[in-house]
């Protein structure tokens, strides 16, 4: 076979092995030394040797962020080296990818790997590990996605990219933790919905902070029948809607959901529905917090009766269905807001100082 055909086939071969998905770049080298194994005689782990840990801590889904990897020895003979590091996503090497695009630095026992840009798309599952390994051990370390959990009362430290406004971190919580509504989770809910846009009009005509719909303005109707909702919003195309509001011919005289405080409360008020709704389902099936979490996010946005559907077909993969591709990233990107928005030196805040 002549040489041309047999670079030909290698090079088909690798580009074959690359995954386009990757958020970390394909390397050629990562695929070649996909097939090496770490091997290594009585293997051990000692933590208290070296320390791996990144920054942000959890993994950021919702914007375009720098990530550090921090390798830490505390042992004056290790000398850490970059070629001893490991780096996995989704099982797949990407260290040499990585090396690609950091800036990589030794420092008294320190070994830091800086990626200036790095985009973690929230509809796909992210499993990222990173292993170290000595001529003793082999120490991992995983890098985790966002936790949030409705239940959680986690007050807020900051909007992230979005401009701070006391008014609106003030609203948040206080009609959250009336409600024992995580406010994290709620700031992450608008920072989704509508980028914290009081004005906000959607193509399907969900309107203000938190995108409230007609729809769902019926289901709280009982708690508060004295808010109202412009007739027009219901019969006029969504453009037509939009740019009334923004000609303020529809303005929060004529419609509750573009009164900034209402918005919240109302918004916090759906969340509750959506809570008590999947507590009654609970009561047949055994729930995680953050699977519940899960449906309550998917449903606010893709309504309860559909995501239920879902989940009764497959209760362990439901989020996964390739109907529900735009509810996984809609459910991932508020988890991640809500977890970087919290103040986590305040974590769990205890509601009962709140009402005492």
């Amino acid at each position: 076979m002549q040489q041309g055909h047999l670079s030909y086939i290698f090079t088909f071969f690798l580009s074959s092995c690359a995954n386009p998905l990757n958020p970390f770049g394909n390397s050629i080298l990562d695929i070649l030394k996909a097939e090496s194994k770490i091997k290594l005689t009585n293997k051990k782990y000692n933590a208290d040797d070296i320390k791996i840990s990144m920054f942000p801590e959890r993994q950021n889904l919702h914007q375009t962020h720098e990530l550090i990897i921090n390798i830490h020895s505390q042992d004056n003979q290790n000398i850490l080296n970059f070629k001893n590091l490991r780096i996995y996503w989704n099982n797949q090497l990407v260290t040499e990818g990585i090396k690609n695009i950091s800036k990589i630095s030794h420092k008294n026992y320190n070994l830091s790997v800086k990626i200036p840009v790095l985009k973690l798309k929230p509809e796909l599952d992210h499993e990222i590990k990173v292993v170290y390994q000595t001529k003793n051990s082999v120490i991992e370390q995983i890098y985790h996605q966002p936790k949030c959990l409705i239940s959680e009362l986690n007050l807020i430290d900051n909007f992230g990219p979005y401009k701070s406004n006391d008014f609106y971190k003030n609203k948040i919580e206080e009609y959250s933790l009336q409600k024992d509504i995580n406010p994290s989770l709620v700031s992450g809910l608008i920072a989704s919905e509508s980028s914290f846009n009081p004005k906000a009009v959607s193509y399907a005509k969900a309107i203000g902070l938190t995108q409230i719909t007609n729809i769902a303005h019926k289901q709280l109707q009982d708690e508060y029948p004295n808010w109202s909702i412009d007739k027009r919003t219901r019969i006029l195309p969504a453009p037509i809607v939009k740019t009334l509001v923004k000609m303020k011919r529809i303005s929060n005289k004529h419609d509750w959901r573009l009164d900034a405080s209402k918005s919240i409360q109302g918004g916090v008020s759906y969340l509750e529905y959506l809570n008590n709704y999947w507590d009654k389902f609970d009561s047949n099936f055994k729930i995680s917090a953050q699977e519940k979490t899960n449906l309550i996010l998917a449903s606010y946005n893709f309504g309860p009766y559909r995501i239920k559907r879902h989940y009764l077909k497959s209760p362990r993969n439901w989020i996964n269905h390739k109907s529900l591709i735009e509810a996984k990233k809609y459910t991932n990107k508020i988890k991640s807001y809500c977890y970087h928005f919290t103040n986590h030196k305040r974590n769990n805040y205890d509601k009962k100082a709140y009402h005492f």
